[in-house]
């Protein structure tokens, strides 16, 4: 008989290590941040200046935030990439656009006229998959 005892001793040791292993990586995946893909699906395609941030949910202080200054574009979808664990966060979402020029205030037609800023809070589940997240013409949250 060896000193460190039988085979099958050795085997069950191993085995438990190997759980205590998987059980701690599960354990410390979930508050481990990723790249989160959302997308913005804004009103149209003017320029704007978007402004988010990402608290998770039971937190009073946002996670992170950013914000993008958009020039005029084909798409009205905005792409953008954060980095947060996976969970349940509320995004709060502010669209300001320029308005029309002092010296042409009429040089837009009536319909297409928005109020100058947007503000919007939902909230959104993030799992590293990506999220849409849709910004209404006339929203104030």
């Amino acid at each position: 008989m060896s000193g460190f005892g039988s085979p099958n001793r050795r085997r069950l040791a191993i085995l438990f290590v190997l759980i205590g292993a998987v059980a701690a990586a599960a354990t410390f995946d979930k508050d481990y941040p990723r790249e989160q893909p959302v997308v913005f699906r804004l009103p149209d395609t003017r320029p704007a200046t978007l402004t988010a941030s990402f608290t998770k949910v039971g937190e009073a202080e946002a996670s992170t935030g950013f914000t993008l200054n958009l020039p005029e574009r084909a798409l009205r979808d905005v792409n953008h990439k954060i980095r947060v664990p996976n969970g349940d966060y509320i995004v709060t979402i502010e669209l300001r656009r320029p308005g029309p020029s002092a010296a042409a205030p009429d040089a837009l037609p009536p319909p297409t006229r928005l109020p100058e800023e947007t503000s919007v809070s939902e909230r959104v589940i993030l799992s590293g998959s990506e999220v849409v997240v849709s910004v209404p013409a006339r929203a104030t949250e």
